[in-house]
């Protein structure tokens, strides 16, 4: 068996520390960070993320013992220039929301429980962190998330509450992603709903933007992101039934590339570090957990 260093240790580092650890490798788990910790993100956890978590133990009774806030997804609406396209999961198949504090805790404790050696460290350059610790470690898996792989998207998002009765009920639990040329950029609108009461609705509702474009048209990200709610057919519907947003965030997402090198002898980059992040749905947790599992 081998002595390996995971390098970060948000969704992938840590699931790929759990199933390292399970395997009987003697894994050391390094993050700068203390947890439980926040992130900012659409809050999204898919089928593909719900399948990879339960191979962890993680499965959606335990998830919602520990979230503050919970909501099951039943439907998708995909927007495409100005059509709507609706699928239905199966009761099987089902995402649901929590919030990305609890997510990455619940899956750092099982990581630590399956056997892995919690350690504090600020890791900035892995070549040097892999020539100073070459005696002691086989392996590297390089999972130090955006910083460590290529920005190639840039996300803003916030929060949304505002009454039920002013959005059709099929919405309650259907997780929306837009793609509509009106947008003028190249990216997305996403409007999720992640928590629900008696009374009032919470939505995450963000768009991606390309760096790409953002550097070629110089154009400021909170100007754009309200540019695109005001003109979008459904956005601009809800916005005057909003009884509190919340104050946006910004945050860089790696984009799947072309020709994505993941591994340089014994160092493996996964996640958000590799580029795994899907380039059309951005769904990035699934992939992270499931590749980090392989």
């Amino acid at each position: 068996m081998y002595k390996i260093a995971v390098v970060g240790a948000g969704p992938s580092g840590a699931s790929a520390g759990y199933h390292l650890a399970k395997n009987g490798h003697h894994v050391t788990l390094i993050d700068k960070e203390s947890f439980p910790r926040d992130k900012p993100c659409g809050d999204g956890i898919t089928p593909q993320s719900v399948r990879g978590l339960a191979t962890m133990g993680i499965e959606r009774e335990y998830v919602k013992k520990f979230a503050s806030e919970y909501h099951s997804w039943n439907s998708a609406l995909l927007g495409i220039n100005d059509r709507d396209y609706f699928y239905k999961f199966s009761d099987g198949d089902l995402g649901f929301c929590i919030p990305r504090y609890v997510l990455d805790h619940l899956i750092y404790e099982r990581a630590i429980e399956a056997g892995c050696i919690p350690h504090k460290q600020s890791v900035n350059n892995i070549s040097q962190f892999s020539s100073d610790f070459k005696q002691e470690f086989d392996y590297i898996v390089d999972a130090r998330g955006i910083f460590a792989g290529e920005c190639n998207l840039i996300a803003i998002r916030e929060y949304w509450s505002l009454p039920l009765e002013c959005l059709p009920s099929k919405y309650h639990s259907s997780l929306q992603v837009y793609f509509d040329i009106s947008l003028g950029i190249s990216g997305y609108l996403w409007i999720f709903p992640v928590a629900l009461n008696d009374k009032l609705l919470k939505l995450n509702v963000g768009c991606g933007y390309t760096i790409k474009e953002y550097k070629q048209n110089k154009k400021n990200l909170i100007s754009v992101f309200e540019n695109i709610i005001a003109n979008h057919r459904f956005a601009s519907n809800l916005l005057p039934h909003v009884v509190t947003r919340t104050k946006k965030k910004v945050y860089p997402l790696a984009m799947t590339k072309w020709n994505n090198k993941i591994c340089d002898r014994n160092i493996f980059k996964v996640g958000d570090a590799a580029n795994l992040t899907d380039p059309l749905t951005g769904e990035g947790i699934g992939n992270a957990i499931s590749k980090s599992a392989q």
